[in-house]
């Protein structure tokens, strides 16, 4: 460990494995932000943008949220109730 900002993480995958971790502390951050924090990042930037949930278009909410949830936002999460 060299005392970076997710070594714990990576502590955290070796203790669950009851093994030492394969994984390099770079490749748990690249993971993390791909599949952790992307979503995220994504969401805060179309909030502050004006473009999750516009009354223009309150599809899109769908469409994130089924990101979100798995993935894919050719599969909807939820489908809203037509107009």
């Amino acid at each position: 460990m060299t005392g970076g900002p997710l070594d714990g993480v990576v502590l955290n995958a070796a203790l669950a494995d009851k093994s030492r971790s394969q994984w390099t502390v770079d490749q748990v951050e690249r993971h993390l932000r791909t599949n952790a924090l992307g979503p995220f990042a994504l969401w805060s930037a179309l909030e502050d943008h004006g473009l999750v949930g516009s009354p223009r278009n309150p599809r899109n909410v769908v469409l994130m949220g089924s990101f979100l949830q798995n993935g894919n936002v050719r599969q909807p999460a939820w489908t809203p109730p037509p107009p």
